[in-house]
């Protein structure tokens, strides 16, 4: 049986299961506990927690699950007109559906098929937020999904516009060796979104993305328009944001938590970013304005 499925969700809880397709559908797969591994065309990706991994329309797809623990997973297939649809619309905006109204599309957007983070792309904000609700019966059964799975769409439309204008603001000339150096870019800052809370070595970062210091440094400040320090630091901070609102540590306590040496560190740092100091954030008012 071809997994030509539209518009569909499966939420799995297994520990052994092995899985060879030759024709899948558009899909998106989660993993909410454990660890998934997928071989997609010859690239091989483990999707573990806070992850996720995107399958393009007609791929072909090796997945394994052999675990002592119960892996929790969700896939997601997306009614691939839709996502057509949904690019079209971004793309070429209303006259253009309006012109092509009843007519078949010529379009097949192809999506970057790599491990996505949840914080990462807008289809991951947007999954972050709903896989609670997906993930609890009572709430899942006021969902209505034709909105849910055009949103979806969307976001991944919008994720891989993102990942395109990445892609082409590396300098180089061929196609394919801009698309090969954003994956490996992107894993090291897979790294960092999981761990800056602790020190990250710009050789373990290299060596994460599989490039020399140099190339990785250049690249990463190409494709994010930042050093990586800068980087780690704005993640720390965006994380103390987080701990001021909750007004349950202090000063000194949340400088020490995001990885700064002292307080003034800490403040001087956050003024700077956020152009105010971490005592007034915590005012309700500049909360409300910084939308951190």
């Amino acid at each position: 049986m071809r997994l030509n499925f539209r518009n569909q969700i499966f939420h799995s809880f297994v520990q052994s299961f092995a899985r060879d397709e030759d024709d899948s559908g558009l899909s998106v797969k989660v993993v909410l506990q454990g660890t998934e591994k997928y071989r997609v065309g010859d690239r091989r990706h483990a999707i573990t927690p806070g992850r996720f991994l995107v399958v393009n329309h007609h791929q072909h797809f090796q997945c394994r699950v052999q675990s002592a623990d119960v892996v929790e997973g969700m896939c997601f297939y997306i009614d691939p007109s839709i996502a057509e649809e949904a690019y079209q619309m971004g793309k070429f905006g209303h006259s253009h559906m309006l012109d092509q109204h009843g007519l078949s599309s010529t379009v097949n957007p192809q999506f970057t098929e790599k491990i996505y983070g949840l914080a990462e792309t807008p289809l991951g904000h947007y999954l972050q937020a709903m896989l609670p609700i997906l993930r609890d019966p009572a709430q899942r059964q006021r969902i209505d999904f034709e909105s849910f799975f055009i949103t979806m769409a969307e976001r991944l439309v919008e994720s891989q516009y993102q990942t395109d204008l990445m892609i082409s603001s590396l300098s180089n000339e061929k196609a394919s060796t801009r698309e090969e150096l954003y994956r490996r870019i992107s894993i090291a800052r897979t790294m960092i979104d999981e761990r800056f809370l602790q020190e990250i070595t710009l050789d373990q970062l290299a060596e994460a993305a599989m490039t020399s210091k140099y190339h990785f440094l250049r690249c990463f400040k190409e494709i994010y328009r930042c050093s990586p320090y800068q980087y780690v630091l704005q993640k720390r901070l965006q994380y103390g944001a987080q701990l001021l609102s909750r007004n349950q540590a202090t000063l000194t306590e949340v400088a020490l938590e995001t990885g700064f040496t002292d307080r003034r560190a800490f403040n001087k740092a956050f003024r700077k970013t956020f152009g105010v100091l971490p005592s007034a954030y915590r005012g309700g008012s500049v909360m409300e304005r910084l939308h951190v």
